[in-house]
């Protein structure tokens, strides 16, 4: 998506942030990332939500990783799930502590 938008396009910030904040270290190869830009929008598009989607589960089975909440809460945010966002936070919050560092941190953010 991001190569195929123009500059301004809500479509190309919000694919390269979600792709930023989930991207898995180290990364995509370049042959990797090459096959995804060669992909109709709607498939990139399908890709970032199943690895939005990838987060969400594995925070659900590991929560202590308030990066991952931080990577989470964001993706929605970018994506316009805006329910979602809010339902990752709660989550975040209760697995994490309200009253924690993390907790105030992602609360802050959100």
């Amino acid at each position: 998506i991001a190569a195929d938008e123009p500059a301004g396009s809500p479509w190309r910030g919000a694919a390269e942030a979600a792709l930023a904040q989930l991207q898995p270290a180290p990364g995509p190869t370049q042959e990797q990332a090459e096959a995804v830009a060669q992909l109709p929008q709607g498939e990139q598009l399908a890709m970032i939500e199943q690895m939005v989607s990838g987060l969400d589960e594995k925070l659900r089975s590991e929560p202590n990783d308030p990066d991952g909440w931080m990577r989470l809460v964001r993706a929605y945010h970018v994506l316009g799930k805006g329910d979602a966002a809010s339902d990752a936070l709660k989550r975040a919050l209760a697995a994490l502590g309200a009253d924690s560092e993390a907790g105030r941190r992602i609360a802050a953010f959100a």
